[in-house]
C-alpha cells in the first residue's frame, strides 16, 4: 500500500491490523478514498467499519496536508457521540491555501478584462491549460 509515500506522517499504528490485508489485496490510497467502503472491505476481507475509519482519517489528513481546515462550528452543533464517524465534516480553505499574487510574475494576455480576472495575467512557473470555444474564420466569412 502506498499510504506512507502519499502521507509520510500518517499514524498507521491504529490501523496496523488492517494494513497488511489491504497490501496483500493491492489496495492503494486512491482506492481507499474513491471506492465504496464495503467493496474494499470485501476485497481485503477486513471489517468495513475499520476501512471506513481509515478512509475518513486519510481524507482528513489529505485535507490538512493541502491546507484545508475543518469547520469547528459544525462539530459544536453535532449531536452525535464523539466516537461516531463524521466523514462529511465541512472544510474550508485555511491561511496556507491562499495565493499571494504579489509573489509571482505574470504574462499579460493583452486583454485588460482577462488580465483583471487572472490577477494580472497568466502566472509564470505554472503549467496552465486554456480551453474554450474558438471561432473558425471560414464560418465567420460566410
Amino acid at each position: 500500500m502506498d499510504l506512507l509515500s502519499v502521507l509520510p506522517d500518517f499514524p498507521t499504528k491504529p490501523y496496523a491490523h488492517i494494513i497488511p490485508p489491504l497490501e496483500r489485496s493491492h489496495i492503494t490510497t486512491v482506492d481507499l478514498i474513491t471506492l465504496d467502503t464495503l467493496e474494499v472491505a470485501k476485497r481485503a476481507r477486513v471489517p468495513p467499519a475499520d476501512v471506513r475509519r481509515l478512509s475518513a482519517q486519510i481524507i482528513r489528513a489529505l485535507h490538512h496536508d493541502v491546507g484545508f481546515e475543518e469547520n469547528k462550528d459544525a462539530d459544536a452543533d453535532a449531536d452525535e457521540p464523539s466516537s461516531s464517524l463524521s466523514i462529511d465534516v465541512p472544510v474550508f480553505p485555511g491561511p496556507t491555501t491562499r495565493l499571494d499574487a504579489s509573489q509571482w510574475s505574470a504574462i499579460s494576455t493583452l486583454d485588460p478584462t482577462l488580465d483583471a480576472l487572472l490577477d494580472g495575467g497568466i502566472p509564470t512557473g505554472y503549467l496552465m491549460e486554456v480551453t474554450g470555444e474558438r471561432c473558425v474564420p471560414s464560418l465567420l466569412q460566410k
